[in-house]
């Protein structure tokens, strides 16, 4: 394994090397997932699902359990009331 050296800037930002980023394809605009695990920081590239693709799966999921737009609204307004 090769390892690089990044140097942090006084913003707290690094610059992961280009031969990592070609190699795990990272580009402009991709999210990181970022963790520490004793004394080692853990990036991991994560893909996050579009919104189509959120909304989609709700609407899945409430055909399957029978929630109908109305429930959805109605526990919204006692989510709002609750604080």
């Amino acid at each position: 394994m090769k390892v690089s050296l990044s140097k942090i800037t006084k913003k707290g930002q690094i610059t992961i090397p280009i031969e990592i980023r070609k190699n795990l394809k990272i580009k402009q605009g991709d999210f990181l997932a970022i963790t520490t695990e004793n004394d080692y920081i853990l990036i991991k590239k994560v893909k996050l699902p579009s919104l189509k693709y959120i909304f989609s799966e709700g609407k899945r999921i409430a055909k399957e359990k029978h929630i109908t737009q109305e429930d959805v609204i109605n526990a919204c307004r006692e989510a709002r009331h609750a604080y």
